[in-house]
């Protein structure tokens, strides 16, 4: 599986909203953070409403800092138990999350 980012496929969409027009963001920020976010492509994709532009987004609201912060340990949690117990691409959790529910929302 190749992709642009560990927390989502869906790198086209504001994870948000859903709309088209994404700005990426760091889901770990900070001068040393946001450089291992690159290596770990822990990044999100978020509409400019969403990123910066508004008290909604995550640069401007506490809330919604801290909830993309949590999402983006998840998504480092899951990746590195991931790449301790496989040596190639697949992603059983995921696999599973859409054997009990019918699909991924990720």
């Amino acid at each position: 599986m190749n992709r642009n980012s560990i927390v989502t496929d869906y790198m086209n969409f504001c994870m948000i909203c859903g709309k088209p027009l994404v700005e990426i963001h760091h889901g770990l920020s900070g001068t040393a953070n946001r450089k291992i976010a690159d290596e770990w492509k822990v990044l999100l994709p978020l509409c400019p409403y969403h990123h910066n532009s508004s008290k909604m987004s995550v640069h401007l609201n506490l809330e919604m800092q801290v909830l993309s912060k949590q999402l983006s340990q998840l998504a480092v949690e899951k990746e590195i138990y991931r790449r301790q117990l496989y040596n190639d691409d697949s992603d059983p959790a995921r696999e599973q999350f859409r054997k009990l529910f019918g699909k991924s929302f990720l």
